[in-house]
């Protein structure tokens, strides 16, 4: 991990949120990476899974593997800090994976439609809080 232990507790003064970072690189990285965005203005791509089955299904879905905001630079950024693409590659390997950029609006549609889970209420919020604490990482 970059610059800090992924079991860093998320801590602000708004509120402590549930999770530990580690949940934002592994179930919630769209939340973190809405936050990166609003926070540094860097766009939102979000990598799918387009052959995903659950146990109990016999048809695939499509499920998000990852998301990040990609910088100017080609470089990219979760809440580890600066990522490589190689890395989120080697780190969630899927044969059917694909890549896309995504706005706020298709995310609160996908959200509202089941596909991603929602925040919790000042969860971005706090995120924000969080990255502007530690701006050195993400900036």
């Amino acid at each position: 991990m970059s610059h800090f232990e992924t079991t860093l507790q998320l801590k602000t003064t708004i509120l402590n949120t549930s999770f530990q970072l580690f949940d934002y690189i592994t179930t919630r990285p769209h939340l973190f990476a809405i936050a990166l965005h609003q926070e540094l203005g860097y766009p939102i791509e979000f990598m799918w899974n387009s052959d995903f089955k659950f146990k109990d299904e016999s048809a695939p879905r499509v499920v998000l593997i990852h998301a990040y905001c990609v910088l100017p630079n080609h470089q990219y950024l979760d809440a580890r800090g600066y990522v490589s693409h190689d890395l989120i590659v080697q780190e969630k390997p899927h044969q059917h994976a694909y890549y896309e950029r995504v706005s706020s609006k298709q995310i609160e549609e996908l959200t509202n439609l089941g596909r991603l889970c929602k925040e919790e209420l000042l969860e971005i919020d706090s995120l924000r809080d969080f990255i502007k604490e530690h701006v050195h990482v993400y900036s």
